[in-house]
């Protein structure tokens, strides 16, 4: 967990980031840049992990585990030479024209000039995620745990993925940090994997979501947020 100008007084906006705030999927663009652009892990094992994520996705493997094995590959890479790559690759993508939603964005911005503590909750890992908060002011990142030991990641995760249930055991977990802000703050998500998490407070919005998730929600009642859409 990352953390940055905390107002435990103040509610909080939850926001997926992943296809919810930006339009890529972070974890996968940072793993083909990595493959890319860097000599950060050998050839070797970035190849091995794109086909066995594949094969995973291909087999329908619960998401859960396919988060927790892609975190395998850092197995051994320092931290902080990982962090500098992120930030490296932030720059890259940040600059093309679509990387933002702009009516999740729109609603980033608003909660924040509202006082909102703003937090990403994402199965995205922090070298991934932290440019993008210190670019938004965002106040803390929940993403997934992975292990580190000697200044260098080990591969594994400590905790349960934070994607599914995980993103609403992070969200609970991190409440207790404050009094009696939950039924007054919001959370933003885009698929049926994100309702543990938009349940875990007062309102929960889904942001462009697919036909298959708007089904979905035809029991839960989310609120659906249009790409046509103004913030209101």
């Amino acid at each position: 967990m990352w953390l940055h100008n905390l107002d435990t007084s103040k509610p909080c906006a939850f926001f997926d980031v992943d296809n919810t705030l930006i339009s890529i999927k972070s974890m996968f663009s940072f793993l083909n840049y990595l493959q890319e652009k860097t000599k950060l892990i050998p050839q070797q094992v970035t190849d091995e992990m794109q086909v066995e994520l594949k094969q995973m996705f291909a087999a329908k493997e619960r998401r859960e585990n396919i988060n927790a094995h892609y975190y395998r590959v850092f197995a051994g890479v320092s931290v902080a030479e990982l962090a500098e790559l992120g930030r490296k690759w932030y720059r890259q993508v940040a600059d093309k024209a679509d990387f933002f939603h702009p009516h999740a964005l729109a609603k980033l911005k608003q909660h924040q000039q509202e006082g909102y503590n703003l937090v990403f909750v994402s199965g995205s890992g922090l070298a991934m995620l932290q440019p993008l908060a210190e670019a938004l002011g965002v106040n803390t990142v929940l993403c997934a745990p992975q292990e580190q030991k000697e200044g260098r990641y080990t591969g594994k995760l400590v905790d349960q993925p934070c994607i599914g249930e995980g993103k609403a055991h992070y969200i609970r977990r991190y409440l207790r940090l404050f009094t009696d802000v939950a039924a007054r703050s919001v959370a933003y998500g885009d698929d049926i994997s994100d309702f543990p998490m938009l349940a875990t407070v007062g309102r929960g919005y889904l942001v462009s979501p697919s036909e298959l998730t708007r089904a979905a929600n035809q029991q839960q009642e989310f609120t659906i947020l249009e790409i046509e859409q103004e913030a209101a």
